[in-house]
């Protein structure tokens, strides 16, 4: 019978106990296998019967009336002692909160008994009374500097100490910059969302990789994907360890900053030269896991830009890499003309939105919290931004009732703006600032490049140039104070994002409003504005929603005749033919397509001539389409999320008259993600089509539908029979699919009520109109909404 690993470790202990200590009985000496050491205000807990199980030797404390005596390297019989096993003994002797005054190193056979004060060697292999009262002595007489030693000697040999120890510090350094009530000072929310950046950093340093870059525009998540290479690490692949630094302060010292994480986080109190000693050192060492020093927000010509080529160019070592994100990896990787040095073992990766993989993991995540998202929200552009899913769960109970679940819309609508609002109120340092610009971004008339207009409908990016004295002013105010950062777009041009895009999203609607209500006088000319600008705004419906609904409460009356020119801009649809297409690519540049007349693309130059073979289309697929004019209902459609009423009769109430108009679109009034998906559609044949079950409720009008079925469903009569006399099929099948939401809900009686709807009113009336049986189901066939 195999004797257990943890038996063998007591067994081979009690043997030697008695010997070392003949004069204290074996019953009043405890020992423990798991030493605990002090670093700064944390804990550090070296497992000795891991060590034990793995090694062959294993680090143990003994304690005799609750006091430690001894600290006991404890090797099997037959393995060499060595001076390497009495240093780490005494360095661990002295990070003890009570210094221990014995080292004791010993196989069984040989035993080597040592004064952790002085290092000197203790005759025999025993210790009497008289001498335990002497080392206690000297044990008290230990100082702080030969504290510092030995935190300095465990950190830079004993990977059982180094490797959690730097792995808590960048714990403790994420915790500070974590929230939970939705601060959003601090970068990491409630809810982490994995990024797949971290997993392909590990796999490039598993392949050799020095150097991992992370790169990406403001607001595209690379800090959140350091702290996703931490969770990796720590408890996924424990091949690396991860030590967390912030560039933050552009001139400020690699060493410099690693010398105040060290200090503060782990209590080893070192300058900026003893860090950059300590990582040489490090590096030289092949035991162990590889250090990864993880460095966010490097910026071009800075000094620890500068200190990490300086580091490239000596060599780093076989266990030491860098994590470092940036905006753009060339200002990192060249040196003028040429290659930096850095840039010869060095890998990296562009960030963006969240891929499909990564939203479905994020959705996850909020699953078990109890959130879900309404069908259709993985076809969301705004969903896979972090900034907006940080937005949309921010005011996520801590607790939600077993059984229940919160859901999310499939779609961004107004509501983000009341959450944004409702978190501004204490923050009016930056409310007139974040205005200025959002007057500077509505009013600009400058020329931009085809990078920037294409951009700008993916995030809100202000071109510097058309700033005013105020609007300076304010970027001066915003950018010393980190709520806003300047950087070189794509196309050219200098441009200025605010960090907290969501508050920026709330001024920017107040902005357009107070504009929208100037132009009242002349309503076209009004409703023409407010497409036009929303049209190259990002989330720009949901902006010209909340603008109308701005508008409508200072004033005290709906603006129906601005509704009305809305309503005369339909939009439509396009068959493709000959044209030259830009599409943004992630990093803000643009790929160039050109479309013939027979549905074929070439890829070309910004001018039209060919750059890449051309990719025929198949003629039985026939021309492609595209829809247009999109903005003017695209904004009328987030208005109906907001009951509006100008009288008490159901005809007065404006949400359920746009419902009926905008519910005849005939295709979804729907933006998908930036990376094409097919998409599953009811193919109407002459009517139109609709999206399919599965994603119905990212059209907003669908969930709107939903939402004031689930309201309001005893007092909509007048209404559905108004709905039914339109005899409009993409109406009933938007009806249908609402419905159907809802035959699931927890509430019987609104279950039943959708149930009936469904089979004795909607589907007959849709049969009816489609000349089909009422139990077949519309044609589904895969398409792309581009």
């Amino acid at each position: 019978m195999t004797t257990p690993p943890e038996a063998d470790l007591e067994a081979h202990l009690s043997a030697q106990l008695p010997k070392i200590f003949p004069h204290i009985a074996p019953g009043e000496i405890d020992h423990q296998t798991r030493l605990v050491l002090r670093f700064g205000r944390n804990e550090i807990v070296v497992k000795g019967d891991t060590q034990w199980k793995k090694e062959g030797r294993a680090d143990i404390i003994l304690n005799h009336k609750g006091k430690p005596i001894a600290v006991v390297e404890l090797k099997r019989a037959g393995v060499k002692l060595t001076r390497d096993d009495v240093d780490q003994g005494r360095n661990y002797a002295r990070v003890l909160d009570d210094p221990a005054p014995l080292v004791v190193v010993t196989n069984g056979t040989n035993t080597w008994l040592i004064d952790a004060y002085t290092g000197e060697d203790l005759a025999g292999d025993s210790v009497e009374a008289d001498q335990l009262q002497e080392l206690f002595a000297n044990a008290s007489k230990i100082a702080a500097e030969k504290r510092q030693s030995a935190i300095e000697a465990l950190l830079g040999t004993d990977s059982s100490v180094w490797a959690p120890a730097v792995q808590m510090a960048s714990d403790k350094i994420i915790d500070r910059l974590s929230t939970r009530d939705g601060d959003i000072r601090k970068p990491f929310g409630r809810f982490h969302f994995l990024r797949q950046a971290a997993f392909t950093a590990v796999a490039a340093f598993d392949k050799g990789a020095k150097t991992f870059i992370i790169e990406g525009g403001p607001l595209t998540g690379k800090t959140n994907a350091l702290k996703s290479f931490a969770v990796v690490t720590d408890e996924v692949d424990p091949k690396y360890a991860m030590l967390f630094v912030r560039a933050s302060v552009a001139q400020s010292s690699l060493f410099e900053r690693l010398a105040d994480v060290l200090t503060l986080q782990l209590g080893w109190e070192i300058e900026a030269k003893d860090a950059r000693s300590w990582l040489r050192r490090f590096a030289s060492k092949a035991d162990g896991p590889a250090l990864v020093i993880a460095v966010d927000g490097v910026t071009k010509d800075s000094l620890i830009a500068k200190e990490l080529e300086s580091f490239a160019e000596a060599g780093f070592g076989d266990r030491l890499k860098f994590l470092v994100t940036t905006e753009r990896s060339d200002d990192l990787l060249t040196s003028g003309r040429d290659a930096s040095a850095l840039s010869e073992d060095a890998f990296g990766i562009e960030l963006g939105p969240l891929a499909d993989n990564e939203f479905r993991a994020a959705t996850t995540l909020l699953k078990k919290a109890g959130v879900g998202f309404d069908r259709g929200a993985e076809l969301s552009r705004a969903h896979r931004l972090p900034w907006i899913l940080r937005a949309e769960v921010s005011d996520v109970p801590e607790k939600i009732p077993y059984g229940r679940e919160i859901r999310l819309p499939a779609s961004v609508g107004v509501e983000i703006v009341w959450i944004a609002r409702a978190r501004l109120k204490g923050l009016t340092e930056i409310q007139r600032p974040l205005r200025d610009l959002a007057r500077a971004l509505v009013s600009s008339t400058n020329r931009k490049s085809a990078e920037l207009t294409l951009g700008q409908i993916g995030g809100f990016i202000i071109p510097i140039d058309d700033l005013d004295q105020i609007g300076r002013a304010a970027m001066d105010v915003l950018v010393r104070d980190g709520w806003a950062r300047e950087y070189r777009h794509a196309g050219g041009e200098d441009v200025l994002i605010t960090t907290v895009p969501k508050f920026f999203m709330a001024e920017l609607c107040d902005v357009v409003s107070r504009e929208l209500e100037g132009r009242l006088g002349d309503p076209a000319d009004a409703a023409a504005w407010l497409s036009d600008v929303c049209s190259g705004l990002f989330l720009g419906d949901v902006i010209g929603a909340q603008a109308i609904v701005d508008c409508t409460q200072r004033l005290g009356y709906f603006p129906r005749l601005v509704i009305e020119h809305l309503l005369e801009d339909r939009p439509e649809v396009r068959k493709m033919g000959a044209a030259l297409i830009a599409l943004a690519l992630r990093d803000g540049s643009l790929l160039y397509l050109n479309m013939d007349d027979d549905g074929g693309i070439t890829p070309s130059d910004k001018n039209g001539v060919a750059i890449g073979e051309t990719m025929k289309s198949d003629p039985a697929e026939g021309l492609g389409q595209t829809y247009g004019g999109l903005t003017s209902w695209a904004m009328l459609a987030q208005l109906t999320r907001v009951p509006m009423a100008s009288g008490s009769k159901w005809y007065d109430r404006v949400d359920l008259a746009l419902l009926l108009e905008l519910g005849t679109c005939p295709f979804p009034l729907v933006h998908v993600s930036n990376d094409p998906l097919d998409v599953m559609v009811h193919d109407l044949g002459e009517h139109g089509e609709t999206l399919a079950r599965e994603h119905a409720l990212a059209d907003p009008i669908t969930m709107s539908m939903r939402h004031l079925f689930a309201r309001e469903w005893r007092d909509l009569d007048d209404f559905l029979s108004v709905m039914l006399a339109e005899s409009s099929a993409v109406l009933l099948v938007r009806a249908h699919n609402a419905l159907h939401a809802l035959e699931g809900s927890s509430d019987p009686d609104l279950s039943a009520w959708a149930e009936k709807m469904l089979s004795d009113t909607i589907l007959p009336e849709i049969e009816k109109l489609l000349k089909r049986p009422a139990h077949a189901e519309a044609v589904s066939e895969n398409k792309k909404l581009e």
